[in-house]
């Protein structure tokens, strides 16, 4: 708990000195010049994402560790000649809202979900008996720190923090975007590299908007 709260006053800070958007104006006078710093009014923005994720720790220790959940179901194989196949994973998909106030900090919440399936088959005819799905949700407030806030390209850590819930537990749970880079305007891709249960890669896709218009004079 300690690191995780060094590692988010370090992003306070530097988020704060490089994600401004500094316009830099020079004027003539006379025999001097004057430069002038110029930050511009930050708009607040809304920030919705959907991205897709390869296997995590998550998926390896709650999902993959075992290959049936149920003792039952243990003792079924035994006695109905069927053997079981591999385990595979379907994905982790991740979902996000986040409200940004300022030009290098957001807060909202992101729900993600990771599953695997398996199935078992007849030892005499191999067709597939039975199949079983599992799945490893979690809901979690987030926060994301921008190093950089280009009209084109931002560059950005995020932190979440929340609850995972499994078939047999639940669980607090996090998930770090170590590193991501987003690209566009209005409508935008990204990836980013992280750990937790969005995958420790993610691609995908969102779109911002304004929260309020500016008015006009």
């Amino acid at each position: 708990m300690r690191k995780l709260l060094v590692l988010i006053s370090m992003l306070l800070v530097v988020g704060t000195l490089s994600a401004q958007r500094v316009t830099v104006q020079r004027e003539d006078i006379g025999d001097s010049i004057r430069i002038t710093r110029i930050i511009p009014k930050w708009t607040p923005q809304h920030d919705l994402r959907f991205s897709i994720g390869t296997p995590s720790e998550v998926v390896e220790y709650y999902l993959f560790d075992y290959p049936w959940s149920s003792s039952q179901f243990d003792k079924q194989m035994e006695i109905s000649d069927s053997y079981a196949g591999n385990r595979w994973f379907l994905g982790a998909y991740s979902l996000s809202y986040t409200y940004q106030p300022k030009r290098w900090f957001q807060f909202g919440g992101t729900v993600a979900v990771a599953a695997t399936t398996q199935s078992r088959f007849d030892n005499i005819t191999n067709t597939k008996v039975e199949t079983y799905n599992q799945y490893a949700v979690s809901i979690m407030p987030t926060m994301r720190f921008y190093y950089m806030n280009r009209e084109l390209v931002q560059l950005y850590s995020a932190v979440s923090l929340g609850v995972l819930i499994t078939h047999s537990n639940t669980a607090p749970y996090g998930d770090i975007t170590l590193l991501g880079c987003s690209v566009g305007r209005s409508l935008f891709g990204f990836a980013e590299i992280g750990t937790g249960v969005g995958g420790y890669s993610r691609i995908g896709i969102g779109y911002r908007f304004d929260a309020k218009k500016r008015s006009k004079k």
